[in-house]
């Protein structure tokens, strides 16, 4: 029987490090936000080999990862500039950002979790 552990590490900023690890065998990607693409390629290239245990389903999940982690980073960078913004460009950045967070909480199983901000 085979345990997969999905790993997701957050380091500096604009590095990631997700890992797979897989009884014995560990699967460790680290990139970086320009890099986003190529991973999820290394992804499929590796679900290919027969030579690795790495399955199309592992391939799958991992990129799910991949790309959430992408989504929460650009809701972030969003809310980011919302919270710096000069009062007369607030309301249009706010507005923006709740379109973008509207659109993925009906579209997808997006985590939300709200913090009080004192």
């Amino acid at each position: 029987m085979t345990t997969s552990y999905i790993i997701h590490v957050e380091t500096k900023p604009d590095t990631n490090v997700l890992a797979l690890v897989k009884d014995a065998e560990r699967y460790v990607f680290i990139y970086d936000d320009d890099h986003v693409s190529e991973t999820l390629k290394t992804l499929g290239k590796f679900a290919i080999n027969p030579e690795l245990s790495f399955s199309w389903y592992e391939a799958a999940v991992l990129s799910q990862k991949i790309r959430q982690q992408v989504r929460e980073t650009v809701l972030q960078d969003m809310l980011d500039k919302c919270v710096t913004a000069a009062p007369q460009e607030r309301g249009r950045l706010m507005s923006e950002f709740f379109g973008e967070l509207s659109r993925d909480l009906i579209s997808s199983e997006f985590h939300l979790s709200v913090q009080e901000v004192s």
